[in-house]
């Protein structure tokens, strides 16, 4: 009996053991540095796979990011604006890392 009470509860939300999770939204700063741990993590990896990887992803945030801008300047919707602030943040992160990590270039070797 008590499962079923406490599974309710759980679903409702309502339950005082997950009440401080709910609560702490993570900041900016905290997002930047956890993404560019990584990205650091991938040069020391792969100097190439992470140029790559973060060109790519530099480029698809900033083309939601547009999309996102423009959909809401066409129909406002309910969307926070800490959304958008964390999409400039996950746009930030590639380009620092891209800009401040030594890298030899994409396609160097190609050439004749």
């Amino acid at each position: 009996m008590y499962f079923e009470w406490n599974s309710i509860h759980l679903l409702k939300g309502t339950d005082r053991r997950f009440k401080h999770q709910r609560k702490m939204p993570r900041k900016p700063l905290e997002i930047l540095l956890a993404q560019l741990i990584g990205y650091i993590a991938v040069f020391l990896w792969d100097e190439h796979v992470a140029y790559l990887l973060s060109l790519i992803i530099a480029v698809i945030v900033l083309a939601v990011l547009i999309i996102s801008y423009l959909v809401e300047k066409i129909e406002p919707s309910k969307v926070p604006a800490s959304y958008f602030k964390l999409m400039w943040i996950l746009f930030a992160a590639p380009v620092i890392a891209l800009i401040f990590l030594p890298h030899s270039g994409c396609c160097n070797d190609l050439g004749g």
